[in-house]
């Protein structure tokens, strides 16, 4: 149960927050400082199993997941962006038999994101390395990563309509997973994709929809040289992420999102809710609009893994 418990309620959050590589085919301007802190919470009894069925963790079992994550970007060029995230997760996994609370920095994410042309629709290429910094040495206790390297490559296509306050934005990318050196596991790679709509309500709130998903092959363990096949565990999961911001003055906002489960197989089916707070020192800047450089998060809600 507890390897149950890590797999879906904590490796599929490690990146919480919007994950370096992901979404919108905009950047800072040259040298823009865009800085984010956000609190998340989740709480289910539920799990996608094989058969992609929503359904209990066994023996009555609840996962409750929260934490912070920190991340920041910067505009090196005026087409070139730099950023980084990183969560803490508190957690608590228990059932009728066993209980396992604890605490650890989830895995570091770092992105660079090149902004190929505005017309006629943005465009970006957006490449990302997650580091495997969250424990994962103690099989006696609940897991927080899944102690790999992964690759990703994000293409992204956008559009601001002139004078609506409407952007649209899609990304499709594919990451590679690489194998845990002390397990000798590795995760199937996977297709990630993104659509994501925003727009400017008035002067100071702003409302965002998107549906965020992965869906990826089995993995394989290393067994005397040979890589063995492992059953059942290709995963993939789409949510849906409502979003809501508030603009207090041109630098800072207020973000209040929801993620959504609407599908998945091996995967955790708890919705997350999130409250975060950003920074941002480009001039250019608007949430959305003619003339305007949306956030590089785009909707203040959370990557999905």
């Amino acid at each position: 149960m507890r390897i149950l418990f890590a797999s879906l309620a904590l490796v599929l959050l490690y990146g919480l927050g919007p994950s370096p590589a992901h979404a919108s085919p905009w950047t800072l301007s040259q040298g823009g400082l865009y800085t984010y802190g956000g609190f998340f919470w989740t709480r289910s009894q539920r799990f996608f199993n094989t058969e992609a069925e929503r359904t209990e963790f066994l023996n009555n079992g609840t996962s409750q997941v929260y934490g912070l994550v920190l991340e920041g970007a910067y505009g090196v060029t005026r087409r070139l962006m730099l950023s980084g995230s990183l969560p803490v997760l508190w957690y608590e996994l228990q059932d009728i038999y066993l209980r396992d609370t604890g605490r650890s920095l989830g895995d570091a994410r770092v992105a660079a994101r090149f902004h190929a042309m505005d017309r006629p629709f943005a465009t970006a290429v957006e490449a990302g390395v997650k580091f495997p910094t969250a424990e994962t040495k103690d099989p006696s206790r609940a897991q927080v990563g899944e102690g790999q390297y992964d690759f990703e490559l994000v293409g992204s296509m956008g559009k601001q309509v002139p004078f609506t306050g409407l952007r649209i934005s899609l990304d499709a990318g594919y990451r590679w997973r690489r194998r845990n050196p002390d397990t000798r596991f590795k995760p199937g790679d996977e297709f990630i994709y993104r659509v994501e709509m925003g727009y400017e309500l008035t002067r100071r709130f702003a409302v965002n929809t998107l549906v965020d998903g992965f869906d990826g092959g089995g993995g394989n363990a290393r067994a005397f040289g040979l890589s063995v096949p492992a059953a059942r565990t290709a995963r993939r999961l789409t949510v849906l992420a409502p979003a809501l911001t508030y603009r207090f003055n041109r630098e800072v906002e207020l973000h209040l999102s929801a993620s959504l489960p609407l599908a998945g197989r091996q995967s955790y089916a708890g919705s997350l809710l999130v409250l975060g707070i950003s920074y941002n020192q480009s001039r250019l800047y608007k949430v959305a609009g003619p003339g305007g450089i949306p956030s590089p998060r785009g909707s203040g809600c959370c990557r999905i893994q």
